[in-house]
Formats: C-alpha cells, sequence, structure tokens
C-alpha cells in the first residue's frame, strides 16, 4: 500500500508528487479544492504509477547478465531517469517514466469513472 496525504506543495506547478524514500504520495490541497474529481484521481493514479515504476525497478538486478535483454529496456530507462529525474520543461514531459505515467492514468481514470458512471468533468 501506498500512504497518500494532502498538503500545500510548495511548487505551484506541482498537482501531486511521489517520494520514492518515504513511498507516500503527497497531493497539493488547492489541486483537491479547485480542480475536478477527475483530475484528482487522475493525479494519483500518475503517482501511483510512479510508485510502482519504482517497485519494478528496485526488484531488478540490472547487473546480472539476464537483464540485459530487450524486456528489461523499459525499466532500465526508468531507472537511469530516476537516477538523473529532470523535474521541469520539456525534459520532464519526454522522459519515458513520465510519459507512461501520463498514458496509465488518463486510461485508467477513464475507465474507472466510466464503471462508476460517473461524468468526467
Amino acid at each position: 500500500s501506498v500512504p497518500i496525504r494532502s498538503e500545500k506543495l510548495s511548487d505551484f506547478y506541482t498537482l501531486a508528487n511521489y517520494n520514492s524514500h518515504s513511498r507516500t504520495i503527497t497531493v497539493d490541497l488547492q489541486h483537491l479544492n479547485v480542480d475536478s474529481s477527475y483530475q484528482a484521481v487522475e493525479s494519483v493514479l500518475h503517482e501511483l504509477r510512479h510508485s510502482w515504476q519504482h517497485q519494478v525497478c528496485e526488484s531488478i538486478d540490472f547487473s546480472d547478465e539476464a537483464t540485459k535483454c530487450s524486456f528489461f529496456n523499459l525499466p532500465r530507462e526508468w531507472e537511469a531517469e530516476f537516477l538523473d529525474y529532470q523535474p521541469f520543461g520539456e525534459e520532464y514531459y519526454s522522459q519515458s517514466c513520465e510519459v507512461d505515467a501520463r498514458e496509465y492514468s488518463s486510461e485508467q481514470a477513464a475507465l474507472y469513472f466510466l464503471w462508476l458512471d460517473l461524468p468526467t468533468e
């Protein structure tokens, strides 16, 4: 399980974040108060995906010869990005860990709201 908390985040542009050291998700209070429930769910799903990405990377011994095959390319790329994370600008948006988290959260939020028969706006 991943604890989720809310607080005012210092960065105006950050709606939520995952802390890999404490293994917690923090959602900005203003995001919860101003934006739609759909957007908040999407943000939590985005950060949950980052949690999963970190767990995948932690479970792989990248020094093992067996992990050199292409099956491990994406987790290897995530690991490199986490070590040199780019929090702003085009570099942020083009990181494969962010592309994956955006795609996952968008797809899953839509399915979740469809399943619950809730409006997405």
